[in-house]
């Protein structure tokens, strides 16, 4: 995935630098999103193994599938054409995904996820969000999940930080000091 990652990126970043500046952020990524559609697509998987199918078919079936008109010069015609080119289709979920996370960085977004060992009610939500975002300070969106394993506490993700005050995370730091 790393090797991915690294490939993916430049393509990622530069789509993101065109819909940035033409203020085509969220055509972007439905676009991205539904070329990522049709490259997992398993049928279209095999055309792309098969030998009898050339890039040049590739291409008419991916702007015929995505309603782009060929030889228009548009940037997603090219787009899909630089990728048909430098055979990179096989990286265009991980180029969608990298778009998303320059798009919510941009947009001063960010997806959290938080794990409780009980229901939280609607107000601790808002107050949980409200705190996030503040300390983030970027409009945090949060996922809940019930784990009654956690014993008591929460774990909250969000993007690369982890934020564990469980109880379970709290004996197992606990466990392993007293192994020391």
């Amino acid at each position: 995935m790393a090797m991915t990652a690294n490939i993916a990126r430049p393509y990622a970043r530069a789509v993101f630098e065109i819909a940035k500046e033409s203020d085509q952020l969220q055509q972007w990524s439905d676009f991205l999103q539904k070329i990522t559609e049709l490259v997992v697509n398993a049928d279209f998987a095999e055309l792309v193994d098969s030998p009898k199918v050339t890039d040049k078919d590739l291409k008419e079936i991916i702007l015929d599938v995505l309603s782009i008109k060929s030889g228009s010069g548009s940037k997603e015609y090219n787009f899909v054409s630089l990728l048909l080119y430098y055979q990179r289709l096989s990286v265009v979920s991980e180029i969608s995904l990298l778009f998303e996370e320059l798009r919510a960085e941009a947009e001063k977004r960010l997806d959290a996820h938080m794990i409780t060992a009980v229901d939280l009610e609607s107000e601790q939500k808002n107050t949980i969000e409200k705190a996030l975002s503040k300390r983030l300070n970027k409009d945090v969106s949060v996922t809940y999940e019930v784990d009654a394993t956690l014993v008591g506490g929460a774990i909250i993700r969000a993007g690369d930080m982890v934020i564990d005050g469980s109880i379970t995370g709290y004996l197992k730091k606990l466990a392993t000091e007293i192994s020391r």
